[in-house]
């Protein structure tokens, strides 16, 4: 391709004034645009390839990160699978991140385009440098005639109107690019906003849930109504591993149990005489954590509990 100053417009051969300094203010234009355009995306490219570069090497690293502890045969029982696989998907997003970055401001298109653009002025150029050297010589008398003034002064108009338009289109369509695409962008981010804000809702309720499920309250049992010279043997078991018990009676009918963490619980207990007439009975114990302090009666006689 060749470039602009290897162009000879003979522009000081030139007689008539008012075609010169026409010719002259053309060429600046001409080669401002020219200028911009070669600077802006060599600039773009090499942005666009750096961009390029680092998403794919963090695309990959994304892909093999999770697999690493599979390479590792020592002490595999050691391993924090979720580290790496917490890796995988920081190295994901900040790619999608660079990528995103990328179309927003167009360094991968706009390359191309600038390229492209800057050939169309080329060529435009190269078309009416030789439809100029076609009427140079009626330019270069002294006496040049009203036509070949008039001839020259129209083709330098259209030569400028031509070099304008590129110009004003490749700009509309870039402002319409760059709107639709921010107005996109926009979008996604106000969808993941709400997104975002809903999770962080049900994050917060389950934490909340959470919360109260692992919190711990004292426990009150009261037995009522316990028939004289009877005996209440208690158990209750939280787990195969834990279970409380206690024995009680008419002047000891309280059962107090402190730090005991909400959730539902078995309970056992015989009623009756220490040799004979024992009944036992069994019931559930659903300990919630709304309270610090769960207080249930149990009246011994009907076996109902009031907690």
């Amino acid at each position: 391709m060749k470039s602009n100053n290897e162009r000879k417009w003979f522009e000081d051969s030139i007689q008539d004034q008012k075609v010169k300094e026409y010719l002259k203010y053309i060429l600046a234009y001409q080669k401002e645009q020219m200028t911009w355009y070669k600077s802006r995306k060599k600039t773009r490219r090499i942005f666009s390839e750096v961009l390029l570069t680092i998403a794919i090497i963090l695309f990959a690293a994304s892909l093999i990160t999770p697999l690493l502890p599979g390479t590792i045969i020592n002490n595999i029982d050691q391993i924090n699978f979720g580290n790496y696989y917490a890796w995988g998907y920081i190295f994901l997003i900040t790619t999608t991140i660079i990528l995103l970055g990328d179309r927003l401001f167009g360094h991968s298109n706009s390359w191309i385009r600038f390229t492209l653009t800057y050939l169309q002025i080329d060529t435009v150029c190269s078309e009416f440098h030789g439809k100029w050297i076609e009427i140079l010589p009626q330019l270069e008398d002294e006496a040049i005639s009203d036509e070949a003034r008039l001839a020259a002064i129209q083709l330098l108009q259209k030569f400028d109107t031509t070099l304008k338009n590129i110009v004003k289109i490749e700009s509309e369509n870039w402002k319409e690019v760059f709107t639709t695409q921010l107005k996109e962008f926009s979008q996604k981010a106000d969808s993941k906003l709400k997104d975002t804000q809903k999770a962080i809702t049900e994050f917060k309720e389950t934490t909340q849930k959470n919360l109260t499920k692992y919190e711990k309250v004292h426990l009150k049992i009261e037995f009522k109504d316990i028939p004289k010279d009877c005996l209440v043997n208690s158990k209750i078991i939280f787990d195969a591993d834990k279970v409380e018990s206690k024995q009680l009676n008419t002047n000891d009918s309280t059962w107090v149990l402190k730090n005991i963490p909400v959730g539902e619980y078995m309970i056992e207990y015989t009623i009756g005489q220490k040799d004979h007439n024992q009944r036992k009975v069994n019931d559930i114990l659903s300990i919630g954590g709304e309270t610090k302090v769960k207080i249930i009666t149990i009246i011994v006689n009907t076996a109902k509990n009031n907690g």
